[in-house]
């Protein structure tokens, strides 16, 4: 058996490429904390802690997700063993993508930066954004940033800039996109840009007849 992934993040995302029905890694309060945030966002369907075997579908539905999050689920083992489970959210696409899975894509960051209120700003309104020397895209479609905001405290990014906290970014998502539809918005992106550039050039060009 493999070993146990430190971070929420790289499981996740091989549950998402192999459709699984839950991912796992060690536990702690950090990564607890990370999981309560993911599933508050709607990124994650629900989160326990647990022992080396997935959680039983049938206790899992038995309880809400809120009971779950602070529940210890059939294990009475070594604590150092406990392991966070975490269930992946799907919703029906359509007949032909009938399990769509709620997160596309999720990376943890290295050496998490520190970042403030009004970076975070400008990074959720689509500017870039340069923290300890790196530079961190502006989000759009939908993506989210994760912020340790305490010792066993996460915050999406839109919480924590309402709450007006600091902290370190340690994960960024994506959330799922059909490439055909991604292609088909940046199609209609670029279609209104030339109706807009066409109107600019239109008007321009009966601004100098009329003169």
């Amino acid at each position: 058996m493999p070993p146990l992934s430190r971070s929420p993040c790289i499981p996740l995302q091989h549950a998402v490429w192999s459709r699984a029905r839950a991912a796992t890694c060690k536990f702690s309060a950090l990564n607890k904390a990370l999981a309560h945030a993911l599933y508050r966002a709607n990124f994650i369907a629900w989160a326990t802690s647990s022992g080396p075997r997935a959680p039983d579908p049938s206790i899992v539905k038995s309880f809400t997700p809120e009971e779950l999050l602070d529940m210890n689920l059939s294990f009475r083992g070594n604590p150092l063993k406990k392991q966070l489970w975490m269930g992946l959210r799907y919703a029906d696409h359509d007949a032909l993508h009938p399990r769509v899975p709620a997160i596309g894509k999720i990376l943890g960051v290295n050496k998490a930066p520190r970042i403030g209120p009004s970076e975070l700003e400008r990074l959720l309104g689509g500017e870039k954004v340069t923290l300890e020397g790196r530079e961190f895209s502006g989000l759009n479609n939908g993506q989210a940033l994760f912020l340790r905001t305490g010792t066993a405290e996460v915050m999406e990014s839109r919480e924590a800039l309402e709450k007006g906290a600091t902290g370190e970014l340690i994960c960024r998502v994506w959330p799922f996109r059909e490439k055909r539809e991604a292609k088909k918005g940046e199609e209609i992106s670029a279609a209104r840009e030339r109706e807009v550039k066409d109107g600019v050039d239109s008007n321009s060009a009966a601004s100098e007849a009329r003169s």
